[in-house]
């Protein structure tokens, strides 16, 4: 499972280069050199975003040791599960 979760992060991380890198190259080296510091603050908001998006792992590990901490170390046996603002995990399995 965590093999997954690493080629998840790795993905999205790469996406979010590329697509950094994409933009940067549309915009072009005359628009860069002529960024505002508006522009870097966006820039760098921005990268922070891409970094959160692609880095949550640390709530999907916890989560998963909730559900291991409860016998479900699979999340097909899993209908589905609810956190309280406590922090209190409540699951439903499934019956197929």
């Amino acid at each position: 499972m965590k093999a997954e979760l690493f080629l998840s992060a790795f993905l999205k991380t790469a996406a979010a280069f590329f697509s950094i890198l994409f933009y940067t190259r549309i915009s072009g080296k005359q628009q860069i050199s002529r960024l505002t510091f508006y522009d870097c603050v966006i820039s760098i908001t921005f990268g922070s975003i891409a970094a959160s998006i692609a880095l949550d792992l640390g709530r999907r590990v916890w989560l998963m040791q909730q559900l291991q901490g409860l016998g479900f170390n699979d999340l097909r046996d899993i209908s589905y599960a609810s956190l309280d603002v406590n922090a209190n995990l409540y699951v439903n399995e499934r019956r197929d």
